[in-house]
């Protein structure tokens, strides 16, 4: 039980050092937004509508995560611009009525750690 404890603070502390090393996919922003479209989302239902948003912010879809949005009900997506940088397009995107949530791409690095067995 001890081994467990002592694993999961170590798991703990790892992710959690993890996250002061981040930094953020230039020019990418990660979005959910709303369904507005009466449509029950299919894998190519959330990419068009993915698409139709993007060209009308003037950026480019990236990725649509269409399971995790066909589970949620919301398009789940990243997108990419070429003219704005990411904080930019993040403030951008938080003003758009459809966005629900929008977030920085970031980049989680883990530093290379040697574990000893006993």
């Amino acid at each position: 039980m001890m081994r467990k404890m002592s694993a999961l603070i170590f798991l703990v502390l790892l992710c959690a050092s993890a996250a002061y090393a981040q930094e953020a996919v230039p020019g990418d922003v990660i979005l959910v937004l709303r369904n507005t479209s009466g449509l029950e989302l299919s894998s190519e239902n959330c990419l068009s509508i993915a698409q139709s948003f993007a060209e009308a912010h003037n950026v480019r879809v990236v990725r649509v995560y269409d399971y995790l949005s066909k589970a949620r009900g919301k398009i789940m997506m990243v997108v990419h611009s070429d003219t704005k940088d990411e904080n930019e397009l993040l403030k951008e995107m938080r003003s758009c009525p459809d966005v629900i949530s929008a977030s920085l791409n970031n980049i989680v690095q883990l530093d290379p750690v040697s574990v000893q067995s006993n």
